[in-house]
Protein backbone atom coordinates (compact mmCIF):
# COMPACT_ATOMS: atom_id res chain seq x y z
CA UNK A 1 0.00 0.00 0.00
CA UNK A 2 2.92 2.33 0.74
CA UNK A 3 4.10 1.93 -2.86
CA UNK A 4 0.64 2.76 -4.18
CA UNK A 5 0.35 5.92 -2.10
CA UNK A 6 3.87 7.17 -2.88
CA UNK A 7 3.69 6.40 -6.58
CA UNK A 8 3.62 9.22 -9.07
CA UNK A 9 1.46 7.08 -11.32
CA UNK A 10 -2.16 7.90 -10.44
CA UNK A 11 -3.26 4.66 -12.10
CA UNK A 12 -6.71 3.40 -11.28
CA UNK A 13 -5.46 -0.08 -10.42
CA UNK A 14 -3.68 -0.63 -7.12
CA UNK A 15 -3.76 -4.38 -7.35
CA UNK A 16 -0.81 -6.43 -6.17
CA UNK A 17 0.06 -7.59 -9.69
CA UNK A 18 -0.10 -4.05 -11.08
CA UNK A 19 2.22 -2.72 -8.37
CA UNK A 20 4.69 -5.57 -8.91
CA UNK A 21 4.90 -4.91 -12.62
CA UNK A 22 4.97 -1.10 -12.21
CA UNK A 23 7.85 -1.13 -9.72
CA UNK A 24 9.55 -4.17 -11.29
CA UNK A 25 9.45 -6.20 -8.06
CA UNK A 26 9.22 -9.89 -7.26
CA UNK A 27 6.19 -11.30 -5.51
CA UNK A 28 6.44 -12.44 -1.90
CA UNK A 29 6.00 -16.06 -2.96
CA UNK A 30 8.79 -15.72 -5.49
CA UNK A 31 11.13 -14.32 -2.85
CA UNK A 32 10.22 -17.13 -0.43
CA UNK A 33 10.92 -19.77 -3.06
CA UNK A 34 14.23 -18.20 -4.03
CA UNK A 35 15.26 -17.95 -0.36
CA UNK A 36 14.35 -21.59 0.28
CA UNK A 37 16.40 -22.77 -2.69
CA UNK A 38 19.44 -20.70 -1.78
CA UNK A 39 19.18 -21.66 1.91
CA UNK A 40 19.24 -25.39 1.20
CA UNK A 41 22.02 -24.93 -1.35
CA UNK A 42 24.13 -23.09 1.22
CA UNK A 43 23.57 -25.93 3.71
CA UNK A 44 24.78 -28.58 1.27
CA UNK A 45 27.67 -26.39 0.09
CA UNK A 46 28.78 -26.15 3.77
CA UNK A 47 28.48 -22.39 3.87
CA UNK A 48 26.37 -22.88 7.00
CA UNK A 49 28.39 -25.00 9.38
CA UNK A 50 25.62 -26.79 11.22
CA UNK A 51 25.46 -30.58 11.10
CA UNK A 52 22.03 -30.51 12.73
CA UNK A 53 20.60 -28.58 9.77
CA UNK A 54 22.33 -30.90 7.30
CA UNK A 55 20.84 -33.96 9.01
CA UNK A 56 17.31 -32.51 8.79
CA UNK A 57 17.24 -32.80 4.99
CA UNK A 58 17.75 -36.37 3.84
CA UNK A 59 17.95 -37.92 0.42
CA UNK A 60 14.93 -39.82 -0.85
CA UNK A 61 15.53 -43.55 -0.97
CA UNK A 62 12.30 -45.25 -2.04
CA UNK A 63 11.64 -48.81 -0.95
CA UNK A 64 10.64 -49.74 -4.49
CA UNK A 65 11.11 -48.22 -7.91
CA UNK A 66 8.72 -45.35 -8.52
CA UNK A 67 8.08 -43.25 -11.62
CA UNK A 68 8.62 -39.83 -10.11
CA UNK A 69 11.07 -39.66 -7.28
CA UNK A 70 12.65 -36.50 -6.05
CA UNK A 71 16.18 -36.13 -4.80
CA UNK A 72 15.17 -35.07 -1.29
CA UNK A 73 12.85 -36.80 1.12
CA UNK A 74 9.71 -34.77 1.84
CA UNK A 75 8.42 -35.65 5.32
CA UNK A 76 4.75 -36.52 5.60
CA UNK A 77 2.68 -33.87 7.35
CA UNK A 78 -0.36 -35.43 8.96
CA UNK A 79 -1.85 -32.12 10.10
CA UNK A 80 -2.22 -28.84 8.19
CA UNK A 81 0.07 -26.95 10.57
CA UNK A 82 3.04 -29.16 9.63
CA UNK A 83 2.56 -29.14 5.85
CA UNK A 84 3.70 -25.52 5.20
CA UNK A 85 6.65 -25.83 7.62
CA UNK A 86 10.17 -25.38 6.32
CA UNK A 87 11.12 -29.06 6.79
CA UNK A 88 8.40 -29.99 4.31
CA UNK A 89 8.39 -26.89 2.11
CA UNK A 90 12.10 -26.70 1.27
CA UNK A 91 12.60 -30.31 0.05
CA UNK A 92 9.36 -30.13 -1.95
CA UNK A 93 10.54 -26.88 -3.57
CA UNK A 94 13.90 -28.44 -4.45
CA UNK A 95 12.22 -31.49 -5.98
CA UNK A 96 10.02 -29.22 -8.13
CA UNK A 97 13.10 -27.21 -9.17
CA UNK A 98 14.94 -30.39 -10.19
CA UNK A 99 11.96 -31.64 -12.18
CA UNK A 100 11.79 -28.36 -14.14
CA UNK A 101 15.54 -27.66 -14.45
CA UNK A 102 17.33 -31.05 -14.37
CA UNK A 103 20.76 -29.50 -14.95
CA UNK A 104 20.80 -27.96 -11.44
CA UNK A 105 23.26 -29.69 -9.13
CA UNK A 106 22.69 -29.36 -5.40
CA UNK A 107 26.10 -30.62 -4.40
CA UNK A 108 28.56 -29.15 -6.94
CA UNK A 109 27.06 -26.07 -8.53
CA UNK A 110 28.76 -22.89 -7.33
CA UNK A 111 26.20 -20.27 -8.32
CA UNK A 112 22.51 -21.00 -8.30
CA UNK A 113 21.01 -17.53 -7.97
CA UNK A 114 20.01 -17.14 -11.64
CA UNK A 115 18.29 -20.55 -11.81
CA UNK A 116 16.53 -19.94 -8.50
CA UNK A 117 15.29 -16.56 -9.68
CA UNK A 118 13.97 -17.90 -12.99
CA UNK A 119 12.29 -20.85 -11.27
CA UNK A 120 10.77 -18.71 -8.52
CA UNK A 121 9.45 -16.07 -10.91
CA UNK A 122 7.47 -18.73 -12.78
CA UNK A 123 5.74 -20.05 -9.68
CA UNK A 124 2.87 -17.56 -9.51
CA UNK A 125 1.99 -14.66 -7.29
CA UNK A 126 0.19 -15.83 -4.18
CA UNK A 127 1.28 -18.16 -1.37
CA UNK A 128 -1.58 -20.59 -1.90
CA UNK A 129 0.52 -23.35 -3.54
Amino acid sequence: MWLAVNSRDPGPSFTYDHLLSHFNLQSIKSRFIQSDILFLHSIFQHRLDCTHLTSMFGLAVPGRRLRHTGLLHVPFGRVNTVKPGFLTRIPATWNRLLSEIPSVDLFHQCSLRREALSFASGQGTFLSN
